[in-house]
């Protein structure tokens, strides 16, 4: 008789993605999350390949409007690319910082004008959460 394929559950893959995060935010967007991965915590991907190299895996979780993710494995890149890929994340905060600081100021000044059609003035507020001993 042929064995079962493991199939995880959704509580053992949330477990096992909660021991290996050590930085998140959550947003209005969803969890933006690091998360790394020690070589002995590496599984075969779904085509049974294990390409392993030297070190930990770091990899970055962009959340989507579905409740999943994207997932950018850091690690494969090159230095130079990492540094690309920095300077495209840079810029691109640098260019939304002083919106988004504008649309705050004007959320908040209807607010105490008694305006209170600005949903932004009452989000949740975010959070950030580092676990500085598992890096």
């Amino acid at each position: 008789m042929p064995r079962k394929k493991y199939v995880p559950t959704a509580a053992s893959v949330q477990s096992k993605i909660r021991r290996q995060r050590w930085i998140w935010a959550d947003t209005i967007l969803g969890t933006f999350a690091g998360m790394r991965i020690r070589p002995e915590e590496r599984t075969r991907d779904s085509y049974g390949i294990y390409e392993a190299e030297e070190g930990d895996d770091i990899y970055l979780h962009i959340p989507t409007r579905n409740d999943s993710y994207i997932t950018l494995e850091l690690t494969k890149l090159t230095a130079l690319e990492l540094d690309y890929v920095e300077a495209v994340f840079a810029r691109v905060i640098a260019a939304a910082r002083p919106i988004v600081k504008e649309r705050d100021q004007i959320a908040e000044d209807a607010k105490h004008a008694g305006d209170d059609s600005y949903a932004r003035v009452y989000r949740q507020v975010p959070v950030l959460i580092i676990r500085e001993g598992s890096q």
